[in-house]
């Protein structure tokens, strides 16, 4: 078993025939404990407004507070992924036999996609802007953010790599299509 480890968040590693590249998220933990502080206190905050639904108010008040708790709950929950992705998600790229195996996990779970290799046209890094916003927005520490190797077919584009650098990814897309070629 050989690994090559780059920018500490990736690692490809050669399993006898099956060769594996292991993205994990970007962390730094004073980030990550403010996320943490920001979901407590936002979870207090929907706390007092769920109270006040049920206490004694105008039916347009209580309309607003329940137009509020909708939006507070989806903003909690994608702050709660985010955390789970943080501090527990990996993403792998398998090659096995004459498929190619995504896998995003978060605490060992998740959905292996199985790509046939013959079935894979295009291996690219978009180009984004550093100065455009959706690179900005993308990039911020409490969104997962977006992929930056897009691995394409006929039928479907598939995402890869969330907030590489963008040398790391060419670096992985370099070695995509050299398993690529050796497979086809």
């Amino acid at each position: 078993m050989s690994e090559i480890d780059f920018s500490g968040k990736v690692i490809i590693e050669n399993l006898g025939k099956e060769k594996t590249i292991k993205v994990y998220p970007y962390q730094e933990k004073w980030k990550t404990n403010l996320v943490k502080i920001w979901l407590i206190l936002w979870s207090i905050c929907g706390a007092i407004v769920l109270l006040e639904l049920f206490s004694n108010i105008s039916k347009e008040q209580k309309l607003f507070m329940a137009i509020y708790i909708v939006f507070w709950l989806y903003f909690e929950l994608k702050m709660l992924a985010v955390i789970r992705w943080r501090t527990a998600g990996l993403e792998c790229l398998r090659f096995a036999e004459n498929k190619l195996i995504l896998e995003k996990t978060v605490h060992g779970k998740g959905f292996p996609i199985e790509i046939p290799v013959d079935e894979i046209k295009k291996v690219n890094v978009p180009e984004i802007s550093k100065a455009s916003f959706a690179a900005v927005f993308n990039n911020s520490y409490w969104l997962e953010g977006q992929e930056t190797i897009v691995i394409e077919t006929n039928q479907k584009k598939y995402g890869f790599g969330f907030q590489l650098k963008k040398s790391d990814s060419e670096k992985i897309m370099k070695e995509i299509l050299r398993q690529l070629q050796k497979k086809k």
